[in-house]
């Protein structure tokens, strides 16, 4: 090993260890912390869609790739709608993804574990958190990873001071 190598192993030993404490339950939590967004996907049945939405739907019925949403999140809305036949299936994948988000960040800022499932089904049951997890747009992914990897970041730089 390396100088560097050496100095890095116990800050990924650390980034890894914070991935230890979600467990069984804490996936059990996170389905429950979803349970909010289910009043959301019903009220906006059959999807909340934005015009970039509609567009990647086109796309993916038309097999014509020519607006500015980018492939892979076409991809990845292809593979959930089961070739644009299924809408609400990215709102439950993308709330799914959200609360995951919300959960593992506040753990790995040291929330208990019944709090950190309190305060996200809390945010999770308003506008700004539900609405937004159950709205077919490119930005909910991508949002909802760099929250998990903010989250893996956290412990590796020492928390939160």
């Amino acid at each position: 090993m390396n100088g560097t190598t050496a100095r890095m192993a116990p800050l990924r030993e650390q980034g890894l260890n914070s991935w230890r404490r979600v467990t069984p339950a804490s996936a059990l939590a996170v389905g429950l912390i979803a349970l909010p967004c289910l009043f959301w996907i019903l009220a906006s049945w059959p999807g909340n869609l934005t015009e970039d939405s509609l567009a990647t739907i086109t796309q993916i019925r038309e097999g014509r790739y020519d607006d500015a949403v980018p492939v892979p999140y076409t991809l990845y809305v292809q593979v959930i709608t089961f070739g644009g036949r299924f809408i609400p299936g990215v709102m439950f994948v993308q709330c799914a993804l959200v609360s995951a988000a919300l959960y593992v960040l506040g753990r790995s800022l040291g929330a208990r574990q019944k709090a950190a499932v309190g305060i996200v089904a809390v945010m999770m049951a308003t506008p700004v958190g539900g609405l937004f997890a159950c709205m077919a747009w490119k930005d909910v992914p991508f949002s909802a990873l760099i929250l998990i990897g903010l989250a893996v970041l956290l412990p590796v730089g020492g928390g939160v001071t």
